[in-house]
């Protein structure tokens, strides 16, 4: 379309007769990212390209009980309604399985980059009832039994204020305040040595306070942050403890302001694109970013990973899916090959680096 072809469908649109008017209205001349194409827009019409990710998801802390001993159970065994489960103490009860929730407490609860592809370890009894309401099911005798161990009068240590616990909940101190756990759509660990992972949260899982919860309704907001663009920017977020080496840490401010690809910036096509790319990847356990990107087991001295030998090619064949979601995020922010190639580099180097150095120290 012709600036003047432009200039005739606002005019024909809003009543603007020139263009004075259309400045005074707020349009402005704007080049596309991927041509020479010039359009006219408002500022309130641009999407950035980059937006933070407290912005568009709610970052929160998972699930602190006050007392993983009797909260988090291992599943023996499932018959009908019911499932045998052995608690913290070693104890076996009968309780009904809709109280149980599965939970994510580290990677090794999750080595996949959803949820829905691993066999948790270990399940959450969730009870939203009254003692009174309670005595109906087999579960009112797990509550007795954690009654008879005292963990109804166990503070959680710490600070109370911020230091849920078994004693401020009261009589019902078996029961926890979990809201919108439809909405968690995925988890970030705290903690991460050499394997970036964002997991998806398909199979209605909660997470304990190890990591972070992400609320949102967007479908897209897990697949950009398992893209290696956002691992680049999750190693220039976080910090490094123990003077800068070792694995890198992020705390819930941190992480609501890491920055990631706006989600609104992809066009449909690109949201399906992506969506597929992440559907591949999500069936597969997660590798080192090292193993994702086609190097070998890294060595003592991580001497056989040269960042300056990698190539587009050596990613493509030993990742394919991450290969393709990562295209569709690099076409968005319209990075050509010689940038997509410095991104990757850029990725092995930061991890590469603070891992010698703490091997080092």
């Amino acid at each position: 379309m012709r600036f003047r072809d432009i200039k005739e469908h606002i005019v024909n649109r809003e009543g603007i007769e020139s263009i004075d008017a259309l400045r005074q209205a707020g349009y402005r001349l704007v080049k596309a990212r991927d041509s020479d194409r010039h359009f006219l827009a408002r500022p309130d019409d641009l999407q950035p390209l980059l937006v933070r990710l407290g912005d568009i998801a709610s970052i929160k802390y998972g699930v602190k009980t006050g007392a993983d001993g009797w909260f988090h159970v291992k599943i023996l065994e499932k018959h009908g309604e019911y499932a045998i489960i052995e608690s913290g103490d070693g104890s076996r009860h009968e309780i009904e399985s809709r109280f149980l929730i599965p939970i994510i407490r580290s990677l090794k609860d999750c080595p996949f980059y959803s949820t829905g592809f691993s066999s948790p370890e270990r399940y959450l009894v969730y009870i939203d009832l009254n003692l009174d309401e309670l005595k109906l099911y087999k579960a009112f005798s797990y509550v007795e039994h954690g009654q008879k161990v005292s963990y109804p009068s166990r503070t959680g240590g710490g600070i109370p204020a911020l230091r849920p616990s078994c004693a401020q909940r009261g009589k019902e101190w078996y029961r926890l305040n979990l809201p919108d756990i439809g909405s968690i759509k995925g988890f970030m660990y705290k903690i991460r040595r050499d394997k970036h992972v964002v997991p998806q949260n398909s199979s209605g899982a909660v997470g304990d306070d190890a990591l972070y919860e992400i609320h949102t309704q967007d479908e897209t907001v897990i697949p950009i942050l398992n893209s290696t663009v956002s691992s680049l920017l999750l190693e220039q977020t976080g910090r490094v403890p123990g003077g800068g080496s070792g694995p890198i840490a992020i705390m819930v401010a941190e992480a609501k302001t890491l920055l990631l690809p706006n989600p609104a910036a992809f066009t449909a096509a690109q949201r399906d694109r992506l969506l597929d790319a992440f559907e591949q990847m999500a069936q597969r356990e997660v590798r080192s970013i090292f193993e994702e990107l086609g190097y070998p087991e890294p060595n003592r001295d991580y001497s056989n990973i040269d960042p300056a030998a990698l190539t587009l090619e050596q990613v493509q064949c030993a990742s394919p899916d991450r290969f393709e979601l990562d295209a569709v995020v690099f076409e968005v922010l319209g990075l050509n090959d010689a940038e997509r190639l410095a991104v990757y580099r850029a990725v092995v180097e930061l991890v590469r680096n603070r891992l010698v150095k703490a091997r080092s120290v």
